[in-house]
């Protein structure tokens, strides 16, 4: 790589009071919403979709294309990993862990899961650890090395269950999405990922009997976590629902059902979320561009640090400086 070089135009504190910028301006923060993805279970016509969290409406929606060995396969569980890349594994019939490009939903492969998993559910830990889970007899968790695509058997759970989604509390505890009806209602389960003990947290509000398929995703903000799943109704032509619930308390909201310009979105299998679209000037990850994000620039810029090179043309100069107040104008 390239070493970043001080031009002599660089500045110094002195010389950015001479531009007349004010720190005043900086002090406004503009919010965004949070990013949910979600893919569908359609074998041969897989979809990616980009949800309104606050009203389950489709905004965008594009072909899942590149995954499986026979033709386009859903994916099984989805999350996005600690670089904000999207990634999710295929079930049995292809069993890989593939990385999606959410824009344009091309997926490229990763590698071999190495061991057979139906549908499930993938979560992103504060650690980095990707825990995965696999539904059947017996349902056992798993974690994922996002390097490889491969699977390390984790735990096995004290109970058989559905598991149709995962999300991590910032706790560490899992919550998972268990449609298994045969000894009880649908729920929202607790899961301890270093025993496998579980507890129900609540019963599903959404009125049953369900496909087996869903997805849930906990996206950590500034004001605290917030969960989402995805389930449908196990009828011809039922519409998935959104919901949003308490990830501690269990309380539950039906946000709509998901629809888009081509009408109802049947069966997800996989939800995934980000607290907000991160954009170049939000640089300490909360999701706004504010005096913080102003300051922690000017010191790396001070120090001659190559993360200061923001234009990316190698040379640190009063070029990245006006570039960075560009984008941080614009905000996220």
């Amino acid at each position: 790589m390239a070493a970043h070089r001080r031009s002599r135009m660089s500045l110094t504190r002195t010389q950015l009071g001479a531009l007349g910028f004010t720190l005043a301006f900086a002090a406004s923060a503009i919010g965004q919403e949070p990013v949910l993805v979600a893919t569908d279970a359609r074998f041969g016509s897989p979809m990616v979709y980009r949800i309104d969290a606050s009203t389950a409406r489709v905004l965008e929606a594009v072909p899942l294309t590149g995954t499986g060995t026979i033709g386009p396969t859903p994916l099984a569980g989805l999350t996005f990993d600690g670089q904000d890349r999207l990634i999710g594994y295929t079930p049995s019939t292809d069993n890989t862990v593939y990385e999606v490009n959410r824009v344009t939903g091309e997926a490229n492969r990763i590698g071999p899961l190495r061991l057979s998993a139906r549908e499930g559910g993938m979560a992103l830990a504060e650690d980095g650890t990707i825990f995965a889970a696999r539904t059947g007899t017996p349902t056992r968790l798993f974690t994922i090395d996002p390097r490889t695509g491969s699977a390390s058997t984790a735990i096995r759970l004290d109970l058989t269950t559905d598991i149709s989604g995962l999300a991590v509390r910032d706790d560490g505890m899992l919550v998972a999405l268990d449609l298994r009806e045969t000894d009880g209602p649908a729920a929202l389960r607790e899961i301890d990922p270093n025993t496998g003990a579980t507890r129900v947290l609540a019963t599903l509000a959404a009125g049953g009997p369900f496909d087996n398929v869903g997805g849930m995703t906990i996206i950590d903000g500034p004001d605290g976590s917030v969960g989402y799943f995805v389930v449908t109704g196990d009828t011809t032509g039922a519409a998935a629902e959104l919901w949003r619930f308490d990830p501690y308390a269990g309380d539950q909201i039906l946000v709509g059902e998901i629809i888009g310009d081509d009408g109802p979105v049947a069966a997800i299998t996989g939800l995934a979320g980000l607290p907000c679209e991160r954009c170049t000037a939000d640089l300490d990850g909360d999701c706004s561009t504010t005096l913080f994000d102003f300051l922690e620039f000017s010191n790396w810029f001070d120090a001659g640090e190559s993360r200061a090179d923001i234009n990316g043309d190698g040379t640190l100069d009063v070029i990245d400086f006006l570039f960075f107040l560009g984008v941080f104008e614009v905000g996220c």
